[in-house]
């Protein structure tokens, strides 16, 4: 998974952070603008990220500004499972079905390699002992038959 977390990293490397990130001032504070400019990408954190993954494109910058963030906001999601699902709905609303290849390639390989760790995972905990409905739980898994029949 390693690999393809750094891979990811560097496809989306071009998209650099803009100093001024459009946004409405209605839904957006100087703060929340300022806490994402503060920080390398790599050193923001989930709560960094969560306003920002609500608000994205739509009253909070662009596309672009989205390529930005969305390397660090995929290594997060174990940390953001509220907002996880919103990922995946920022992606589809920005058709990233249109995107480079390289460009969905690198997430399509991301999220691969993330459901191969789980499934390690999965049998290692189970094989320790662990119940099944203990790992669906922390792993935040609704439908364990979809995950399992996903290959």
């Amino acid at each position: 998974m390693e690999s393809s977390l750094e891979n990811l990293y560097q496809v989306f490397t071009k998209y650099r952070l803009r100093p001024n990130i459009a946004a409405c001032p209605c839904c957006v504070t100087e703060s929340d603008k300022e806490r994402l400019q503060k920080k390398e990408l790599r050193k923001l954190t989930a709560d960094d990220l969560e306003k920002y993954i609500f608000k994205a494109v739509t009253t909070w910058g662009d596309e672009y500004d989205l390529k930005h963030f969305l390397p660090r906001i995929l290594e997060l999601m174990d940390e953001l499972p509220l907002v996880s699902g919103m990922i995946f709905i920022q992606l589809e609303s920005n058709h990233w079905d249109t995107w480079p290849s390289h460009e969905k390639d690198a997430i399509v390989a991301y999220l691969e390699s993330r459901v191969e760790s789980l499934r390690h995972e999965l049998s290692q905990r189970l094989t320790d002992g662990e119940s099944l409905e203990t790992f669906c739980l922390e792993s935040k898994i609704e439908d364990i038959t979809d995950f399992l029949n996903n290959e």
